[in-house]
């Protein structure tokens, strides 16, 4: 199993990209992200989902919210308040450094 798979859009996948995470899955409002984060779900054990569409699809995290895989998590795109400070201290953590935005 693999350890972590990032979906967003092209703007929110791109910070993810310029890091070197190589799991990313770019997604718009009319794909499907159910069938998306079903597929991913059996491979991966932690989905990182640009809040957003995780926001407009919540019967989805539903469906996960129990089970111990995968972790499905909502990160704040560049456009929220304060969330480029939050997604820095995420990249810190994957790579060890900080990326300025």
């Amino acid at each position: 199993m693999k350890n972590v798979a990032v979906v967003g859009k092209e703007d929110f996948i791109d910070i993810f990209n310029l890091c070197g995470a190589e799991e990313i899955y770019k997604i718009d409002e009319t794909e499907n992200l159910e069938n998306l984060i079903d597929e991913l779900a059996k491979e991966y054990k932690i989905i990182l989902v640009e809040e957003e569409i995780l926001n407009k699809n919540k019967d989805i995290f539903l469906k996960y919210k129990d089970l111990k895989l995968p972790a499905i998590s909502a990160i704040p795109s560049l456009k929220e308040k304060n969330s480029e400070n939050y997604i820095n201290s995420i990249i810190k953590k994957i790579i060890g450094n900080e990326l300025s935005l």
